[in-house]
């Protein structure tokens, strides 16, 4: 009796990491493919000169603050389609998708208003006017693509979410493709004999991500349309009918989701203020090694996304047992993929670094010694950052994204940067002691997420159960 249990408590987390590497796997591929936009526009943007280069990194500085707290209203799609999906309520997952849309174009707005007049702020803060006038250029191409972006995102969390991730992923790569030719073409100019463009520098690769940002969600849209899978869901019934039930669940489910982005885009921007104080070898050493683990960090954001899907269908079967298996997989998943790219942050730090600057340029020993140093702790930093990411995104499967918020802003500010603080500044450990913060603050925050998730399930609660909307 007893072994007929374990076999089948065996047999069904086999078959969760099968289900959750289906999903993942594309989710992180699509996540990876677009941080490949981003680098693509930084090494063109590296023709036309350091100041382009800077001027864009300070406009998708300021770009991205906005766009965080946007991308939680995209990103409440998927566990209200995820939960819906379980309980075949088809009529409530077009009606999430549209309201999404809904509230993404009136944040959307007033945001890119905001980015249009932003130059005069960014000159109070003592930039450069070259570095404010590149990042002016960049910004007022790139807002025609804010809204578009953040409805792919929406668009691409329904796919996600009815077990489509691959869809996503092919169009996320046909968007390499195009942001390669439109960069190209509008930075540097193009004549082809029956037409020519203008070389437009910095303000071309704001329009080409734009454009590319365009095509993705129209290549989405068109999927959407055609695909006879989804004509019964009527996801382009009534668009402009306001649905003030699933209105208001987008804004409550979104608003934390876009808080939490906030808290941690804020707690990483500080470290490399801070960084930058102690000297600019230590802010060189602090990009590389945070740059590498972002990217890695990626299969970790992948395994999130489907902890969520997973967590949620489960939900909406009325399945709590399964929604647990699935975010306990989730964390394990991510903790183990994240451990074996500590492993090579360990065993090959060297190679890493060449990626980035000549290791063997005596210039920049101080620079490759450091950056070791810190992609060593990166693989410590790197693990508890998978348990509090898959954390959060199971937690957000149960529509829980009010306690994430929360956790997050005491675990990264009270205790990750207060303590990096003192630790470099008070104690003297400099670097070393804000990364340090860094890893404590993620590991209290993983720790206090995944015990949060876990304690859900203890007895029976509302998040347990798929709540239909009027």
């Amino acid at each position: 009796m007893e072994f007929n249990i374990l076999s089948r408590s065996f047999l069904s987390y086999r078959s969760e990491i099968r289900n959750h590497l289906k999903l993942a796997l594309p989710m992180a591929g699509a996540q990876l493919a677009q941080v490949a936009l981003t680098f693509i526009d930084n090494v063109m943007c590296g023709r036309i000169g350091s100041d382009a280069i800077a001027g864009v990194g300070l406009g998708v500085a300021v770009y991205s603050t906005l766009w965080c707290f946007g991308l939680g209203f995209a990103l409440a799609v998927g566990p209200m389609v995820s939960q819906a999906y379980g309980a075949n309520d088809d009529q409530a997952i077009g009606r999430s998708l549209r309201m999404s849309v809904w509230v993404v174009f009136l944040f959307g707005l007033p945001s890119m208003i905001i980015l249009y007049h932003i130059a005069p702020l960014l000159q109070l803060t003592g930039q450069s006017p070259e570095v404010v006038s590149y990042a002016n250029q960049y910004l007022r191409a790139l807002i025609w693509g804010f809204i578009p972006s953040l409805w792919l995102i929406a668009v691409r969390g329904l796919l996600d979410s009815v077990n489509l991730p691959q869809i996503g992923l092919l169009v996320n790569l046909s968007g390499i493709v195009v942001n390669v030719f439109a960069n190209w073409t509008l930075m540097f100019g193009a004549d082809w004999g029956f037409v020519s463009l203008p070389a437009l520098g910095v303000a071309g690769t704001g329009y080409a991500t734009t454009l590319v940002n365009m095509w993705m969600l129209m290549a989405l849209i068109l999927y959407l349309w055609f695909n006879p899978r989804f004509k019964k869901l009527h996801l382009f019934q009534n668009p402009l009918h306001p649905d003030v039930p699933y209105l208001k669940e987008i804004l409550r489910i979104g608003t934390p989701i876009g808080l939490a982005f906030l808290v941690e885009v804020g707690l990483f921007a500080m470290t490399a203020i801070l960084m930058g104080t102690i000297s600019k070898t230590a802010l060189a050493a602090h990009q590389i090694a945070l740059n590498v683990a972002s990217v890695t960090f990626m299969f970790a954001v992948g395994i999130s996304m489907a902890s969520t899907t997973r967590v949620g269908q489960a939900i909406g079967e009325g399945n709590p047992e399964a929604a647990r298996r699935a975010g306990i997989m989730g964390m394990v998943m991510g903790a183990i993929s994240m451990m074996s790219m500590g492993v090579f942050f360990l065993t090959m730090p060297k190679w890493i670094i060449r990626l980035y600057i000549d290791v063997n340029d005596p210039k920049n020993a101080e620079v490759v010694q450091l950056a070791i140093m810190l992609l060593a702790l990166a693989a410590i930093f790197q693990l508890f950052d998978a348990v509090q990411v898959t954390s959060a995104g199971a937690l957000r499967g149960l529509k829980d994204t009010r306690t994430p918020a929360i956790i997050g802003f005491w675990a990264y500010w009270g205790i990750g940067l207060t303590t990096g603080v003192l630790l470099a500044f008070y104690f003297g450990f400099q670097e070393k002691g804000l990364w340090t913060g860094l890893i404590l603050g993620l590991a209290a925050a993983s720790v206090l997420l995944s015990t949060t998730f876990l304690r859900r399930f203890r007895k029976p609660n509302e998040l347990l159960t798929y709540h239909t909307l009027e």
